[in-house]
């Protein structure tokens, strides 16, 4: 499979769903260059620097820090809303997709098949979201 690009002209917007809650416990690294490797249904994420460990539905994941911070509101203890919109649209083909932060450091790698939706985060960070785990978690926006 070739690198994976994100193609802006078939991208909807899409907003976060009201009642979709995520548990997320933020992890302070020692070292701010540590990488720590989790294992996720995705496969693996190589995380860089204090990150938030994210369990929603039935997967569970590493969020950078800062990135996630920019990105959602605590509502109650460890447990976070997303507040801002994504770019998103559902694949045709299979696809390797790379995470990669705005920080140029690359998280994890996905192989994604028809179906699956890619996700274009704040700050640049695509990620692959099931089709089930997409309707839980978004809904289009207008406008």
């Amino acid at each position: 499979m070739s690198p994976f690009d994100f193609d802006d002209t078939k991208a909807q917007t899409y907003g976060s769903r009201e009642q979709f809650e995520k548990t997320a416990v933020l992890l302070r690294m020692w070292d701010s260059e540590a990488v720590t490797s989790l294992r996720t249904s995705f496969g693996r994420q190589d995380m860089t620097g204090d990150f938030y460990v994210v369990a929603d539905a039935d997967s569970c994941y590493g969020v950078d820090k800062v990135e996630f911070e920019r990105s959602h509101r605590q509502v109650a203890p460890d447990i976070w809303t997303k507040t801002v919109n994504v770019a998103a649209y559902q694949l045709s083909e299979n696809a390797r997709v790379a995470t990669v932060l705005q920080s140029g450091a690359r998280e994890s790698v996905v192989d994604a098949e028809p179906g699956d939706w890619v996700v274009k985060h704040i700050g640049g960070e695509i990620t692959v979201v099931k089709p089930e785990h997409f309707r839980e978690r978004y809904e289009p926006r207008h406008g």
